[in-house]
């Protein structure tokens, strides 16, 4: 597994994520690091305060997705342990986009099976 913040894959993740927000629509959305840190954000999603303490929760219960209210926010997490980081955006068709379109970068990368 990648680790946050190594290595060019991480930076085609951010790149795959900066381009779903541009040509597709996504509202904000931010990725965090194996240790709850903040790594990268766009759009107006600000969650800060509470980035650590759900990080740290997925990873107590190893839940995959995580849905919270704060702030008025609906903040739906989604932690992609292949590549090291959780994200986190506020709409569900947001969130399935973003997961399909790294699966499909990465898939395409490791070739077929």
């Amino acid at each position: 597994m990648v680790m946050a913040g190594e290595g060019p894959q991480l930076e085609q993740v951010y790149e795959v994520l900066l381009r779903a927000e541009l040509e597709r629509h996504v509202h904000g959305f931010i990725v965090l690091g194996e240790d709850g840190e903040l790594l990268f954000t766009a759009g107006d999603l600000q969650v800060h305060g509470l980035s650590r303490e759900l990080h740290e929760l997925a990873g107590r219960h190893g839940l995959e997705r995580i849905v919270a209210y704060t702030s008025g926010y609906r903040l739906l997490y989604a932690r992609i342990r292949r590549y090291g980081v959780l994200v986190v955006t506020e709409r569900e068709e947001s969130l399935g986009l973003l997961l399909h379109l790294l699966e499909k970068m990465f898939s395409e990368e490791r070739g077929p099976r």
